[in-house]
């Protein structure tokens, strides 16, 4: 894994010492808290540095990085204001830190990878998780995400709105995400 040097508060400055560097433009902001240098080029790598630097480290082993946060990993642009990671049933989270939304759900079926280190789900399945259960909010990280995908990507995704078996929200995923499966 290549090593991105990100700073948060407390890591070796504070929260004012943060801004004051980032407005005389020595540091950018990249997510939340988390900060880098003006001239670290924008990567897959430096964000998947920034979301491990913000979950917990127990969250770290047993969730996946999805949704709005996944398509932001893979696509970059604006940050999601609340990171969404996935959690199994039956290892039951108590309460959501503040600015961390779970979703559970049996993950025997999600397709995951490991993303500069992040645990996280394929760019793929994010697209179809975005399509299926996304609101409003989520349509910018869905085309983000969409137009992130390499052909392969794209046949992959056909393949499984293919043969989605019937389950809530497959009719809205087909309707989102038209022209990827004939019906």
């Amino acid at each position: 894994m290549t090593t991105v040097p990100v700073l948060r508060p407390g890591r070796p400055f504070r929260a004012e010492e943060l801004t004051i560097l980032t407005r005389d433009g020595i540091l950018r902001h990249v997510i939340r808290d988390v900060y880098t240098a003006v001239g670290m080029p924008e990567t897959i790598a430096l964000r998947a540095v920034a979301l491990d630097a913000l979950l917990d480290p127990v969250l770290r082993r047993r969730a996946l990085v999805c949704r709005s946060t996944a398509a932001w990993l893979y696509a970059g642009g604006a940050p999601p204001p609340v990171l969404d990671v996935l959690l199994d049933a039956r290892r039951r989270s108590k309460r959501a830190p503040p600015g961390l939304r779970v979703h559970e759900t049996v993950c025997s079926g999600v397709e995951a990878a490991v993303v500069a280190g992040v645990l996280t789900t394929t760019l793929p399945q994010t697209v179809l998780d975005l399509a299926q259960y996304g609101g409003a909010e989520d349509e910018p990280a869905l085309e983000a995400a969409r137009r992130a995908m390499s052909p392969q990507d794209r046949e992959h995704l056909a393949e499984v709105l293919a043969t989605m078996p019937r389950r809530p929200g497959r009719h809205r995923a087909l309707e989102r995400l038209g022209g990827l499966v004939p019906r």
